[in-house]
């Protein structure tokens, strides 16, 4: 009998870990699953963002040295036609790639329409021959004061006249997404980690009337103008892509004037781009 219990023992520990296992991988599952049925409700919460918080997160990206000097010195925004936007039934949304030109030390984004977009399997690299870019980048770092209260200021008196596209091919852009990525390694943060792990901004279109609510902002040949922002908290993306409309002239629509005070326009913006912060 003696000789028989450790065998015994020996059993009984394995079939109770083979159980542990069985709970673990339940469990893990369990969890997988749960995440998986709420991806329908997060990939469809609203984009919409209100000007003042937009006006935040411009102001929290200046306040960082190292990100004011990238937008003052190499780009902090550019515009599209908001015809762009203007996504066909078959397609998920528009999706904004980020991109670095070295000869000219212009950073841009491009922008592509997408087929579909898969939470499980972001993409890493644009699938169309051709996209579209900005032909004119602005600078955004001459905020002496980079306040929220001087940035609502400035978006709001903003006004930019040079707003074409041009094309960009497939090869080109990927060239100048792994240069902005060698880029992001050049200016960690104080911990030495990227603000950025992925190089996109994925706008999805729910159909819910908010893609045409702020687009119609601009009016007849209005635009999209698109700043960066930044959110401590929106891990893995740190730097955030901020859409403003902008009527026909180039004036950003934000809905409030130099007073501080509402005027027309609904001063809706959108933010809530993929990848989401993590834990979303």
């Amino acid at each position: 009998m003696k000789k028989q219990l450790p065998i015994l023992l020996a059993f009984v520990l394995f079939a109770c870990t083979l159980q542990l296992d069985e709970v673990t991988d339940s469990a893990i599952a369990s969890q997988q699953l749960s995440a998986d049925a709420n991806l329908p409700a997060v990939m469809k919460r609203s984009h919409q963002f209100p000007f003042d918080s937009a006006a935040l997160l411009v102001s929290d990206l200046l306040k960082i040295p190292v990100l004011n000097t990238m937008a003052g010195t190499l780009g902090g925004g550019g515009t599209f036609p908001a015809s762009l936007f203007q996504v066909s039934p078959d397609s998920s949304g528009v999706i904004l790639w980020h991109a670095y030109d070295a000869s000219k030390k212009e950073i841009f984004l491009a922008l592509e329409q997408l087929k579909s977009y898969d939470v499980h399997n972001m993409p890493k690299r644009p699938t169309s021959k051709t996209l579209y870019r900005p032909a004119f980048t602005f600078m955004n770092g001459s905020v002496n004061r980079p306040e929220k209260t001087d940035v609502a200021t400035q978006l709001s008196n903003e006004v930019i006249s040079k707003n074409g596209v041009t094309t960009i091919d497939n090869a080109t852009l990927v060239k100048h997404m792994n240069s902005f990525d060698s880029l992001l390694n050049t200016m960690p943060d104080p911990k030495g980690e990227k603000y950025n792990q992925f190089l996109f901004s994925f706008f999805h279109d729910n159909r819910d009337g908010v893609f045409e609510k702020f687009l119609g902002q601009g009016g007849k040949n209005g635009y999209v103008r698109y700043y960066f922002g930044y959110d401590e908290h929106d891990v893995p993306n740190r730097i955030r892509v901020i859409l403003i409309a902008a009527n026909a002239r180039g004036k950003n629509v934000t809905g409030i004037n130099a007073g501080g005070r509402t005027e027309g326009g609904d001063g809706l913006t959108l933010q809530r781009s993929w990848p989401p912060p993590a834990g979303n």
